[in-house]
């Protein structure tokens, strides 16, 4: 047991020294414009890393000697105690995990994104605020409301005690993929298997480079907790109905996780019922599972589904509100291609796919052992019990091959199930005894190899500083101004930031954007905002400047410069004239942005309804896609400013809205307005002004019914503006208005359902108890 300690240990000192040294040669090398050879990486590597590999190869050696004489890993792995597979499995996760450890920025995929959302959700948990809004993103947008809320909140939290959200990124990632490595090696035990077959599935699963892919590369952080919960699902559901009486324990699982699951993210927690129903089907059909179980179960998963409803009822009942479309979540059919397939089976420690599809690199180890489970099923070679759970997974791989969401990562179900058959090919191999019993020792060995040839993953970046510090220079703007991010793509190519995403400005700043996270909670200000955005990186990429109407576009979104950044600087192209800012190197200012745009009068301008509603994406911009959407907003835009004819004084001749007032405000001539003070806060916006008499004003925030507007403490209802920003009505004198997000009446009605549930686990579990008394 020592020597496998000593080699775990030294192998992993190893990769995270030596390993990540040379991927920094290789990065600068790279920079440089320099080959990356062998020859030039190796002057990197000092005594220690070869201290380091002597170390390992002497423990390799040492323990490949002692099972050949002795057979000492084959007996550890067959009759070891429950405290050596504790250490081991320990050591095996610990191990698989070690890009978690490595110094550095984190970037793949949707990471921004997450670890942006942790900052933002600690910032109101530690002023002691339920985070209900962030200022930050899309102009200002529902910070929970219409995204998954658990990941988010448990992020938050932790960031509270850590204080860096980088650190607490990766802390995450560790922490659910150990417990996801524990909770799916006591599902295998409570299957029956045999400890060394629990060990083998545990490393394939959050082993296997898929598993790796959906965090490192493509950065879906909430997912981390739903491969968990699928985890506990199937572990309380194994235990409800393989006993003849309910243990209290197993029914407050079943029903605390499917809450946790739906209240995560509601459309995988679709999904995993489903697969659950067709494994539960197959069960019950053979006989393992126990129909009188249904009761509790039905009953757990119904509790389950009131406690979640804080985080449903308020998406169907407000979706309207905002881009979201809950409808999109059901079921879909696609065939796999073959280059889909391919990607399972392929070797790979890189991105390997984009855009909606996740599927990667299941592990080919994995694949044998779960094809040996399969055939000793099909041929009884397992007992009844174990070939049942595998004809129940086997059950459930065809559909997860077809049915498919594009928010939905369905490779965690691909994996699941894999992943059983896997132990139950090591489990037939423990039994056999082949080869003494070492042909399961050789198998767990591959697996780990192979496992472990894609967990070796230095992607944490220390040369992306200068995107730590960008943020806070451009925080050090606030509470002033907006800011257009404009990515800079091969040859200098402009790129305008439209979402849902984030950079590493956001990991520990606040940052005011136009663009955001979660696009699917920004308001129907979106639309037009992003296309405003496109509007300049045509402007920037074809005129090389703004044009009077985009500038005047921009301004009105209080936003003061298009900042540019690449992969190695910050700084837009010279060709464009920028001005230098410090870090952030040259930008493009906008001349004029303010909070809040003044007229004396309104008129009616009412846009399509198409317009606000379905969401643009990217691709919706791109040159080829000729959607008559973007080009009536570009026109409507440009109708929108002529009509309203904004100076940079912050005064325009009329404010457009959607509906004209009963009783409009009637303003003296030479009526003038002007802001006085300006502050925003995460959640928060106070704007102080003075008006020489009644008149109106636009605020660079959204019209969202879930905003509280209140001038000189009174609530007042704004008018919706033409590109849904709110207008309000003013009356003479010196203001004061304040923007707060509040509870809704259907969130208040939600979260005391949802409290309801909670005391129903409670009271669920004491019944259950009382009954269970000997």
């Amino acid at each position: 047991m020592a020597v496998v300690l000593w080699l775990f240990a030294d192998t992993f000192a190893a990769s995270l020294y030596s390993v990540d040294d040379l991927a920094h040669r290789a990065v600068a090398l790279w920079a440089a414009g320099r080959p990356i050879r062998i020859a030039s990486l190796l002057p990197v590597l000092g005594p220690v890393d070869a201290l380091l590999a002597l170390g390992a190869v002497a423990a390799a050696v040492t323990l490949a000697w002692m099972e050949w004489r002795s057979a000492a890993l084959t007996r550890l792995l067959r009759e070891g105690t429950r405290g050596q597979f504790a250490l081991l499995l320990g050591a095996v996760l610990i191990w698989l995990a070690q890009y978690c450890f490595v110094p550095g920025v984190l970037l793949g995929g949707d990471t921004a994104t997450h670890i942006t959302r942790f900052f933002e959700v600690s910032q109101a948990l530690a002023a002691g605020h339920l985070p209900l809004w962030t200022n930050d993103q899309y102009l200002g947008s529902p910070l929970l409301s219409f995204t998954g809320p658990l990941t988010y909140l448990l992020g938050g939290a932790a960031n509270v005690l850590i204080g860096n959200a980088m650190v607490t990124g990766k802390v995450f990632l560790l922490a659910t993929k150990l417990l996801t490595g524990i909770a799916f090696y006591r599902l295998l035990r409570r299957f029956g298997l045999a400890r060394a077959a629990g060990l083998a599935g545990a490393a394939g699963l959050v082993g296997s480079f898929s598993y790796v892919h959906l965090f490192l590369y493509r950065g879906v952080y909430p997912q981390a907790l739903t491969i968990l919960f699928l985890v506990l699902l199937f572990h309380a559901a194994e235990g409800l109905m393989t006993t003849l009486r309910t243990r209290a324990g197993d029914w407050a699982l079943f029903a605390l996780t499917t809450a946790a699951m739906i209240v995560n993210h509601q459309p995988h927690a679709l999904f995993a019922a489903f697969y659950l129903g067709i494994f539960g089907l197959v069960s019950l059909l053979a006989g393992r599972w126990h129909a009188r179980g249904l009761f509790g179960l039905v009953g757990a998963g119904v509790v389950g589904v009131i406690t979640s409803l804080f985080a449903v009822i308020p998406i169907i009942t407000q979706a309207g509100w905002v881009m979201i479309e809950p409808g999109s979540a059901f079921f879909r059919l696609r065939l796999p291609t073959l280059i889909r397939l391919w990607h399972l089976v392929m070797w790979r420690d890189t991105r390997t796919t984009w855009g909606t599809d996740y599927w990667a690199y299941l592990g080919i180890v994995l694949l044998v052992l779960a094809v040996t489970g399969a055939l000793a099923a099909v041929s009884r070679r397992l007992d009844p019990p174990r070939r049942q759970i595998a004809f129940a997974c086997l059950a459930c791989l065809p559909p997860a091959l077809v049915v498919w969401n594009p928010v939905v990562r369905a490779i965690m179900f691909i994996l699941f199930f894999v992943a059983i058959l896997g132990a139950l090919g090591v489990q037939r191999l423990f039994e056999s005894g082949t080869w003494r019993g070492r042909a399961m020792t050789l198998a767990l060995v591959a697996l780990l190899l192979d496992v472990g040839s894609t967990a070796v993953q230095p992607v944490a970046r220390t040369d992306k500083g200068f995107l730590i510090s960008a943020g806070h220079a451009i925080a050090a703007w606030r509470p002033q101004a907006r800011v257009v991010e404009m990515p800079l793509g091969p040859h200098g190519r402009l790129h305008g930031s439209v979402g849902p995403n984030a950079t590493p400005m956001s990991y520990v700043a606040d940052v005011e954007r136009v663009a955001g996270t979660h696009n699917m909670a920004a308001t129907r200000v979106h639309n037009y905002a992003i296309t405003t955005v496109k509007l300049a990186q045509h402007d920037l990429t074809m005129r090389g400047r703004l044009s009077t109407a985009t500038a005047r576009l921009l301004a009105m979104l209080n936003v003061r410069a298009v900042v540019c950044w690449s992969s190695e600087h910050m700084g837009c192209p010279v060709r464009l004239s920028p001005t230098a800012d410090g870090v952030l190197g040259d930008v493009i200012p906008v001349p004029g942005p303010s909070p809040v745009l003044f007229a004396a009068r309104v008129v009616a301008l009412k846009p399509s309804p198409r317009f606000d509603k379905p969401m643009l994406w990217d691709a919706d911009f791109a040159p080829e896609s000729h959607n008559p959407v973007v080009l009536g907003i570009d026109r409507f835009l440009h109708r929108w400013e002529k009509v309203t004819d904004p100076r940079l004084d912050g005064m325009a001749a009329a404010l457009a809205v959607r509906q004209l007032p009963t009783n409009a405000a009637i303003s003296a001539p030479g009526w003038r307005a002007h802001l006085v003070s300006y502050h925003v806060g995460l959640q928060r916006v106070q704007i102080r002004l003075r008006t020489s008499g009644p008149g109106y004003a636009q605020l660079a925030f959204p019209d969202y019914p879930g905003t509280l507007v209140s001038v000189n403490g009174d609530q007042v209802i704004p008018l919706q503006g033409a590109t849904n920003l709110m207008v309000l009505p003013l009356p003479a004198g010196a203001l004061r208005i304040t923007l707060t997000p509040v509870m809704t009446v259907w969130e208040r009605v939600s979260a005391a359902i949802s409290l309801f549930g909670l005391l129903l686990v409670a009271g669920g579990v004491m019944v259950l108890r009382r009954r269970t008394r000997p």
